[in-house]
């Protein structure tokens, strides 16, 4: 079976804040973010305390219970207190454009069937930035999508705090699945 995993906005919020338990997710931490003091872009700062992600990335069960997954998730809209405060890649509020997008590499095991279960046994990200727009291809059809842009930044880095868990259902409406996943991790910024 192929499918798609989608990685809840919660787990976007507690990479970017650093939480290393549930519960400090549960009330969303302004963050102030300034490109310009990374170096890839001369747009000026601005808050946000949500961000929507865009997921490039194919998981693949094969025969077992076991998965393998890398790829990337693109912070394509900032909110603050559910306002849209920019989109890096139009260059908002001003200045250059930019990308800001998360690498990962993740492994676990998930139960058969569905609804389904499951957990990460590990997980590591890199915070990345890069000045311009950047994509993300595949290329050759084969579920590993390639960066295409100038070279990144890297930002921040972390790892799986504690197991995390997956979860594999179908809307009842839609007969589509609905994949979720939810981790722990730490977020180390690299000065």
């Amino acid at each position: 079976m192929q499918l798609k995993k989608y990685f809840a906005a919660m787990s976007a919020a507690l990479v970017l804040t650093g939480a290393s338990v549930a519960n400090a997710a549960l009330t969303p931490i302004d963050v102030t973010w300034n490109p310009s003091g990374a170096g890839i872009s001369t747009a000026g700062s601005f808050t946000f305390n949500n961000v929507v992600l865009n997921t490039y990335q194919t998981i693949d069960i094969t025969g077992g219970t076991t998965f393998s997954e890398q790829g990337y998730l693109r912070m394509s809209v900032f909110t603050n207190n559910g306002l849209p405060s920019s989109i890096p890649t139009s260059g908002f509020p001003s200045g250059t454009p930019y990308s800001l997008y998360i690498a990962f590499n993740g492994s676990g095991t998930q139960s058969a069937g569905t609804p389904s279960t499951g957990t990460f046994n590990s997980l590591t990200y890199s915070l990345l930035g890069a000045p311009g727009v950047t994509t993300f291809v595949d290329a050759n059809n084969d579920g590993i999508f390639e960066v295409v842009g100038a070279a990144p930044v890297t930002l921040a880095t972390g790892s799986l705090a504690s197991p995390g868990s997956t979860s594999l259902t179908v809307d009842p409406g839609t007969g589509l699945l609905l994949p979720a996943a939810q981790v722990i991790a730490t977020f180390l910024p690299n000065d």
